[in-house]
């Protein structure tokens, strides 16, 4: 069956897909004449670079059958908050061929290939928009970090050890699923319990003999991303209490404070706030800058900062102000 015009108007696209008002200067240089083939098939999807789901519209995805260009469109169908691709792709082969994807990122100015391939069929329909082809790039890379690597022997069941960090190789935060991996490599997975992106303590290791557990993770991100790895905590001897003592530094200076302080913390934590009891005020602060201290009121002030469930304090005097 040839390619019609009444499946384009369906679609809601022009018979030619790009024309010069829609293309940026930098990007690539993917057109097709439709007239040149005599079967179609159409696809819809939303894409991901680099784990990234794609919600920019002048991002554009192509299929080719080795070098030579079947189908091209952007991702600018917008639906439920997502950036969907409306695409035909072409043949002369009423079915058969295997189709291959690249995509543009046009705020990187990079084309990607992705591991996606689909089996041409005429006048098939992959995909919807409650079920959409997912496409994602090939170079696909998670980063997994602890923000500690320390677990103290004298936990309690239920503590809190830390939050398993997943960022893309741009360095930006990811939301994933965490499980487990129960091999040899997980030998210590029982020691713990993985709530969300969180690490817990599941069982007490006061008794542990050796100074070092080692667990197997594996990460998936949208359902496209995905990476195991081993990771290894130090069994720290110190008690909650010297724990807190040796890992928490707070310092402001100048203390007493005239006219601008600032803060120096080894703790990265959520919040600051500034507090003043006498006149029963807080403020939100950014504390990566100097602080000007000559609208707040003289006298005994407090820092707070919040991590999580937890809270610090660190007291401060103003010895002038307004």
């Amino acid at each position: 069956m040839k390619a019609n015009k009444c499946l384009f108007q369906y679609f809601g696209f022009a018979l030619v897909i790009f024309s010069s008002n829609f293309k940026l200067l930098s990007q690539p240089d993917w057109n097709i004449d439709a007239t040149n083939f005599e079967y179609n098939m159409n696809v819809i999807g939303v894409g991901f670079i680099e784990c990234n789901e794609i919600n920019d519209d002048m991002d554009q995805i192509a299929a080719f059958v080795g070098d030579e260009i079947r189908g091209v469109n952007f991702f600018n169908v917008e639906s439920n908050q997502r950036k969907f691709v409306y695409m035909f792709i072409y043949s002369n082969k009423f079915s058969g061929d295997t189709i291959h994807f690249k995509v543009y990122d046009a705020s990187e100015d990079s084309i990607y290939e992705l591991s996606s391939s689909i089996i041409f069929s005429e006048n098939a329909l992959l995909g919807s928009e409650n079920n959409p082809i997912e496409f994602a790039s090939s170079s696909q890379a998670l980063q997994i970090e602890s923000a500690s690597n320390q677990v103290l022997r004298h936990s309690d069941v239920g503590d809190k050890i830390t939050k398993l960090l997943v960022k893309n190789v741009a360095g930006l935060e990811l939301n994933a699923r965490i499980d487990w991996v129960q091999d040899e490599f997980g030998k210590d997975n029982h020691f713990f319990e993985i709530v969300g992106q969180d690490l817990y303590i599941k069982e007490s290791i006061l008794n542990v003999p050796m100074n070092e557990l080692q667990i197997h993770i594996k990460v998936n991100v949208q359902g496209i991303c995905e990476k195991t790895q081993i990771m290894h905590f130090n069994i720290s001897d110190l008690t909650k209490l010297e724990d807190k003592v040796e890992q928490v530094s707070i310092e402001i200076y100048p203390n007493p404070v005239t006219d601008f302080f600032m803060v120096k913390s080894n703790i990265l934590y959520d919040y600051a706030y500034l507090l003043n009891p006498l006149l029963d005020s807080i403020q939100k602060v950014e504390l990566d800058r100097q602080i000007d201290a000559t609208k707040l009121a003289p006298g005994l002030n407090y820092l707070v900062f919040r991590k999580g469930a937890k809270i610090w304090t660190k007291p401060f005097v103003i010895v002038s102000g307004k």
